[in-house]
């Protein structure tokens, strides 16, 4: 049987596991619920997790800024809702209020920067 897990390897383990309590708890060989106890007593496995989790989100902003740069249609308009509102790049969803029986309709605008 495989001894207890020390603070380090948890937090090493919630590191490589990019914040995921289950994966890190299998990595250590424990349980969910028991790795889950450790982190909520402990400040650095709290740390160890959020910082797992900010490597993962460094990765898909990374993937997504390569789909932008390959003129992805989806990436671009996603990064440009999401990044692009400060340069008017904004979408306004507007709800138009149906006559009674009609089926209920959403039109949803896209405003472009003026250039």
């Amino acid at each position: 049987m495989r001894a207890y897990a020390t603070i380090p390897q948890c937090a090493d383990a919630l590191v490589k596991a990019h914040g995921n309590v289950t994966q890190a708890a299998k990595m250590i060989g424990c349980s969910r619920s028991g790795l889950s106890g450790r982190i909520s007593r402990h400040a650095t496995l709290k740390k160890a997790r959020i910082e797992g989790t900010e490597k993962l989100l460094d990765l898909a902003e990374s993937a997504l800024w390569q789909l932008v740069r390959d003129k992805n249609l989806g990436a671009v308009c996603f990064a440009l809702k999401c990044q692009g509102k400060g340069r008017g790049w904004i979408e306004n969803p507007t709800v138009v209020m149906p006559d009674e029986g009609a089926d209920r309709t959403l039109n949803i605008r896209l405003h472009m920067p003026k250039k």
